[in-house]
């Protein structure tokens, strides 16, 4: 209910089903120009986007797996492996299209470019969605 005593109703998308509208935790920005109120849209867009992943986890805790079955050869390659993720190094690089892999043969991070050459993961995360052209 706001200050008149009227009460806010707002579709909730994710859901699919109207609702209350709750304002106990919204947050005002206030920009002082055009471009900082851009700049701050911009920053809540990346905050939005890593949101559901959080932020930088220990490589320790490895990232959740789902199968694979690579049936280009002759004969299936059957392995497990992450989503594609962000993986920061010991010797303080950030590698992209990192993914930890689990099969017969191999076992850790992997990224196919030789970004993770002679170097350790230390933290991963999800990466962000690509931009919307």
């Amino acid at each position: 209910m706001d200050e008149s005593g009227m009460t806010n109703i707002v579709y909730n998308s994710k859901t699919g089903v109207w609702e209350e509208y709750d304002d106990t935790y919204d947050l005002t920005i206030h920009c002082t120009s055009a471009e900082e109120a851009e700049r701050a849209r911009y920053l809540l867009a990346i905050a939005n986007q890593m949101a559901d992943s959080g932020i930088w986890n220990s490589a320790s805790k490895l990232p959740p797996l789902y199968h694979v079955v690579d049936d280009d050869d002759e004969e299936p390659l059957e392995y497990d492996a992450s989503e594609p993720l962000l993986a920061y190094t010991e010797n303080g690089r950030i590698v992209a299209n990192v993914r930890y892999v689990k099969s017969e043969n191999f076992c850790g991070w992997d990224d196919w470019s030789g970004g993770l050459f002679n170097t350790k993961v230390t933290h991963w995360m999800i990466q962000p969605k690509p931009p919307k052209e």
